[in-house]
């Protein structure tokens, strides 16, 4: 009625149920184990998540500041340089309108200067007249008044 086929799978059953139950606590044991760690792992790393996000968030506000910083750093910059621009230009503008006057003055000087150069010149010349006229009248005077005024427009003329 029974082969032995019967009793060998009986006997196996028999073996798994009696070794299962052992088995059975420390497998649910090292499954419960493995959730744990599985679980701890995940918490852990979406705390990390987390702290990436404060970390790229808080490197994002340090760049707008930074940004911020910069952008007043340049305007400061830009508007320092615009300043000492227009001073130069007027410290050039005073120092070229100091030259121009230094120049039109000088140039006032040279031409009084040479305006009595030429006066005295003139003087000279009508001096020389002067005597050669008295030393050609021979002692009419009034000839040599009459070709000394003939002579100073040419004079003057000339000059």
């Amino acid at each position: 009625m029974f082969d032995e086929s019967f009793f060998v799978l009986l006997a196996t059953a028999l073996t798994a149920v009696v070794l299962f139950k052992p088995l059975k606590a420390s497998i649910r044991g090292a499954l419960d184990d493995y959730r744990r760690k599985v679980s701890s792992d995940l918490d852990h790393a979406e705390h990390l998540h987390l702290e990436a996000r404060e970390f790229v968030a808080s490197l994002n506000t340090k760049r707008q500041d930074i940004k911020k910083r910069a952008k007043a750093i340049v305007e400061q910059a830009n508007e320092s340089s615009k300043l000492q621009y227009e001073q130069a230009l007027i410290h050039f503008q005073k120092a070229s309108d100091q030259k121009r006057q230094l120049l039109k003055d000088r140039l006032a000087r040279i031409e009084a200067q040479n305006a009595l150069t030429i006066k005295q010149d003139i003087a000279d010349l009508v001096y020389t007249k002067a005597q050669i006229a008295l030393a050609a009248s021979g002692g009419n005077h009034d000839i040599l008044v009459d070709e000394l005024i003939a002579t100073i427009p040419h004079v003057f003329k000339a000059a």
